[in-house]
């Protein structure tokens, strides 16, 4: 999902020095997850009442 790991030693995230979030999005990622947004995601059983 991110083009790098993220650095966590014993549970702590350490920030990164890279420009903004420090994170990029890995598009080919992205594109090989897309959901339907007309699909119902509310968990909800549609079965039931």
């Amino acid at each position: 999902m991110i083009d790098h790991p993220l650095d966590i030693k014993n549970g702590d995230l350490y920030v990164s020095n890279r420009p903004g979030l420090g994170i990029n999005l890995d598009p080919d990622w992205l594109a090989g997850h897309e959901i339907d947004p007309n699909e119902d995601f509310s968990g909800k059983d549609p079965d039931s009442q």
